[in-house]
């Protein structure tokens, strides 16, 4: 009886594992997300987050951490309950670098693994979910790094003298031209820092040391961290290094910004120079006093400055004083040697001589020295010619007979310079053209006569005479035009330039053939000849035959004027109305019209066309109109509306038009322009084509087109070619509107 009871419990337990089976395999789901860092700070805090969605009941996390370098993982175990408690890392039983806990939030479905202060942890960290009916684990790899400590240096002068240095110490002073060893010690770092080395000059330019730099050495330390050290040899070999700064950088993927430290290099330097001042272009005068200044520039430590004359010591009458110097950390040494002129020191050298104990005996000493002079500056500047009169195109009668001499009075003697506007033209006492003058020759030269005192100049006024040339309507091709009416009288001004200008001679003339281009010029009988013989002329158009083209002459003392003056005189007035306007196309919502352009009146012209929708067929609802100023025409009704206003303004009589109405008829007037007025207008009569209608084709409601006055039989013709028309499409009220309009 009990063999069959255990036999009946172990069925029914085989069978409720089976249908738990069956029903995990159809409505099992667990999903896993592992969230925090692959990479931490040394002494950070991590934190993976490790998430889950289940169908059923999650009973237990298992965090596992397998640290590189061991074998044996850590796991700690955490129960999916309300009351559970996080769990110590260091309390799991193990002794190992971990700080931190682990703990589970029921509610929201997650487990968190934090590490705090976190050493060399490097490894896997795994998370694992079992729930009734299912078990995932997911992981994620942690490396941790560390940015560079502890940057020291050290300088070694020789094997035996070494000093080290800390941030913003100061290297030296060393001697200009010596070297040093200098080395930068990163004490740890995870990975190895890449140590750089740098030197930044006073403008705060870094340049890179690499060459300079020996290779870089590293040792791991027992903690895990690394040692890093790079040496540099460093030659003081240029007094601009002093109050440079040598950088050692050092940086790894644990820092954001390089760790540095920095040293100041100071240096020992000789004087850049000595100079003296005040004696040099200064006139000495017996029983005047003088102050000598000599500076000695850029020196560390300063030096010290004697003087001497004619190589006796000088030690009354001195102050010296301490400047800083040009350059980063140097000082100059200035001294003021208050001299009395005595004219038996003329030709002695006054010596100024500076120097260095600090020094090598070598290197120590640096003197200058100037002789003593009475000098003065040029004077009494004088040259052969004080004003000289040129000829265009010719030599200059002076340089035939060896140029324009400049002279002066000076000690030390003088040196000479001719400029002439701005730039030097000659070197030397002599002024001498050798060539043919030109217009740009005229003007004020100067010889300047100049020594080490001072410089004087005295100027020279240079004309250059030149025969006419006319400075407006000088190309034949191009002549200037003059509009002039029948019986009008017409000014015309001839505009030449020429030097003497006084005597000028004009000549007015008329070429015999124009189709030619020699100079054979005829006088006209129409001009004013009262007038003929100066510069403007009253030129009369009595026929067709006076426009043609004149010719302005002038003579001087110099001669003839090379080329004329060219002119041209045309008729002048309003154009005349554009000739043969036709419409080309007519479509449903536009035409296209050409003319051919008539006369312009002497000036340019360009064409205007207007569009008026006539008051019979137009469609006020659908158009906007406007009624046209210029509708006091005859040719215009005043119920005809305008469509397009006077701005349609072409170069060429050509437009393609659109935007109108299908089926409507409309007036079209076409009037050429220009600046002496408009021409009589042309008008032209179209109807465009129905929307419906789908060819394009020639206009064939064009009524006439009008300009000015017409002759009687062409009046005629017109008259019966509206009849026609009319007769023809039985439109008596259209037909009579179209003659009022087209024989305006």
């Amino acid at each position: 009886m009990a063999l069959h009871l255990l036999s009946g419990v172990f069925v029914a337990v085989i069978l409720f594992w089976s249908t738990c089976a069956h029903a995990a395999t159809s409505l099992n789901s667990l999903a896993l997300v592992l969230n925090g860092p692959d990479v931490a700070n040394y002494g950070s805090t991590v934190v993976f987050k490790c998430s889950w969605q289940a169908d059923d009941l999650v009973f237990r996390i298992l965090w596992r951490i397998q640290l590189a370098g061991s074998s044996v993982p850590l796991e700690y175990t955490l129960k999916n309950a309300a009351q559970s408690e996080p769990v110590s890392l260091s309390n799991a039983g193990s002794d190992g670098p971990l700080q931190g806990e682990a703990s589970v939030d029921t509610r929201n479905n997650f487990s968190t693994l934090t590490l705090r202060n976190v050493s060399f942890v490097d490894g896997l960290y795994t998370c694992v979910v079992s729930s009734v009916t299912a078990e995932k684990l997911t992981n994620k790899s942690l490396r941790v790094v560390a940015p560079p400590d502890q940057i020291i240096s050290r300088v070694n002068l020789t094997h035996n003298n070494s000093s080290f240095l800390t941030n913003g110490s100061t290297i030296g002073p060393y001697l200009e031209g010596t070297g040093f060893e200098i080395n930068c010690f990163v004490a740890w770092s995870r990975p190895p820092a890449k140590i750089i080395w740098y030197r930044k000059d006073l403008q705060g330019q870094l340049y890179p040391m690499e060459s300079q730099s020996g290779p870089q050495k590293q040792q791991m330390e027992a903690s895990g961290g690394w040692r890093v050290s790079r040496s540099m040899y460093f030659r003081l070999d240029s007094r601009r290094l002093m109050g440079n700064v040598l950088i050692c950088q050092a940086e790894n993927e644990a820092t954001s910004q390089p760790v540095q430290t920095a040293y100041r290099l100071d240096m020992l330097v000789p004087p850049t120079n000595i100079s003296l001042s005040s004696l040099n272009g200064v006139q000495l005068r017996e029983g005047l006093l003088y102050q000598v200044n000599c500076t000695v520039w850029n020196a560390k430590p300063f030096a010290t400055i004697t003087w001497t004359l004619d190589r006796e010591p000088i030690s009354r009458f001195i102050v010296n004083d301490t400047l800083p110097g040009e350059t980063e950390g140097t000082f100059s040494t200035r001294s003021v040697f208050t001299y009395s002129a005595n004219p038996d020191d003329n030709g002695k050298a006054l010596s100024c001589i500076a120097t260095q104990e600090v020094l090598t005996v070598q290197r120590r000493g640096m003197s200058n020295s100037t002789i003593l002079n009475v000098v003065y500056s040029p004077r009494n500047v004088m040259t052969s010619k004080s004003h000289l009169s040129l000829v265009e195109w010719r030599l200059p009668e002076t340089d035939t007979l060896g140029g324009i001499n400049c002279t002066a009075d000076a000690n030390p003697p003088a040196q000479y310079v001719w400029m002439f506007k701005e730039s030097v033209i000659a070197t030397g006492p002599t002024l001498v053209f050798g060539r043919n003058v030109t217009l740009d020759d005229a003007g004020d030269y100067f010889c300047i006569a100049s020594n080490e005192v001072g410089q004087t100049n005295i100027s020279m006024q240079v004309d250059v005479q030149y025969r006419p040339y006319c400075s407006r309507c000088a190309n034949a091709s191009d002549p200037c035009l003059i509009g002039a009416a029948m019986e009008q009288s017409q000014s015309v001004t001839c505009d030449m330039d020429a030097s003497p200008a006084a005597d000028l001679v004009y000549m007015w003339n008329v070429p015999l053939n124009e189709t030619t281009t020699d100079n054979a010029l005829a006088i006209p009988t129409n001009l004013d000849t009262s007038s003929s013989s100066s510069a403007s002329i009253n030129y009369t158009v009595r026929s067709s035959d006076d426009y043609h083209a004149l010719a302005c002459w002038a003579r001087n003392s110099i001669g003839l004027s090379e080329q004329p003056c060219y002119f041209r005189v045309v008729p002048a007035g309003p154009p005349h109305p554009p000739e043969n306007c036709s419409i080309i196309t007519v479509m449903s919502s536009g035409f296209s019209l050409k003319c051919r352009p008539g006369f312009d009146g002497g000036h340019p012209q360009k064409f205007v066309m207007s569009i008026w929708a006539t008051g019979q067929d137009a469609d006020n609802s659908a158009l906007s109109y406007k009624i046209s100023p210029s509708t006091s025409n005859k040719a215009l009704r005043s119920q005809d509306a305008v469509v397009m206003p006077d701005v349609r303004e072409n170069v060429f009589p050509e437009w393609l038009e659109k935007g109108l109405q299908g089926g409507k008829d409309y007036r079209v007037k076409i009037v050429s322009r220009n600046e002496a007025g408009n021409s009589q207008p042309v008008f032209l009569a179209l109807r465009t084509l129905k929307p419906d209608d789908s060819t394009i084709g020639l206009s064939t409601t064009v009524v006439a087109a009008i300009a000015g006055s017409l002759g009687g039989f062409a009046f005629l013709i017109l008259l019966a070619s509206v009849a026609f028309l009319c007769v023809r499409r039985r439109k008596k009220g259209e037909c009579k509107s179209r003659r009022e309009n087209t024989y305006s």
